[in-house]
């Protein structure tokens, strides 16, 4: 028989190369009416997860006020809003934690008056790491938008960019 569970991150996940381990074994009995149990190895793996930073600035790359964006991740064929829209009037930075690697979509929801709407953002995240390993360690890290940060070498999780808006009409 396959036993299959799922796991889910929460707010507490590490970004990054340090990953979230996780461990899972099962106990059982050979004989429902005694009381022995045995217990299989320890299946350990370990979760990666990844944040998106994006910093809105204007043509002279001063932070600009009054955007808002969603950012939609493909499943199948199919972009599907991760969260609700992330707008605020005095924000500038936009984050977006707990993504995994895949295929993303970022659009510009609400557009700061007096600017044009940027043109919506497809882009990929892909993570390599061990996989036949009881440690296992990210690899490789790499975006098809923004910069991929390190500290010291290990990849930090976090990718980066900054988004101009430029003023003016579209013809």
């Amino acid at each position: 028989f396959v036993v299959t569970y799922d796991a889910t991150l929460n707010n507490g996940a590490v970004i990054g190369a340090a990953g979230n381990p996780n461990e899972v074994y099962l106990e059982f009995s050979n004989n429902p009416y005694g009381t022995g149990t045995g217990k299989t190895q320890t299946d350990k793996v370990t979760v990666f997860t990844y944040q998106l930073t994006i910093n809105k600035i204007d043509a002279n790359e001063d932070p600009l006020k009054g955007a808002g964006f969603t950012l939609y991740k493909k499943i199948g064929e199919t972009y599907t809003a991760i969260g609700e829209q992330l707008v605020g009037g005095d924000m500038t930075t936009f984050n977006w934690v707990g993504l995994d690697d895949g295929d993303y979509k970022l659009e510009e929801t609400t557009v700061p008056d007096g600017y044009n709407k940027m043109e919506d953002k497809l882009f990929t995240i892909t993570a390599e790491h061990s996989v036949e390993s009881d440690a296992p360690v990210l690899t490789n890290l790499t975006s098809t938008l923004g910069e991929v940060m390190t500290n010291n070498g290990a990849f930090t999780g976090v990718i980066e960019e900054d988004i101009v808006n430029q003023s003016g009409t579209i013809l």
